[in-house]
């Protein structure tokens, strides 16, 4: 998948990003690369945690992480 600029994008959902940091600092691998992109989705998904109910499935539950 591409975005405007080209630069090459995947979608993440809350739960996956989450798992793919905590595995990068179990391997003693270098997280940093996803924290811009981990503080943006929280900051999305707090905002919609007070406009949906549970269980409900919204583009906010997802984030375009750029691959570096």
């Amino acid at each position: 998948m591409e975005n405007i600029i080209g630069e090459k994008t995947m979608v993440f959902r809350i739960s996956e990003l989450c798992q793919i940091i905590n595995t990068c600092r179990s391997t003693g691998g270098n997280p940093n690369q996803y924290y811009d992109e981990l503080e943006e989705l929280l900051e999305c998904y707090q905002q919609s945690k007070t406009k949906k109910t549970p269980k409900q499935n919204t583009d906010s539950d997802y984030l375009l992480a750029s691959l570096r």
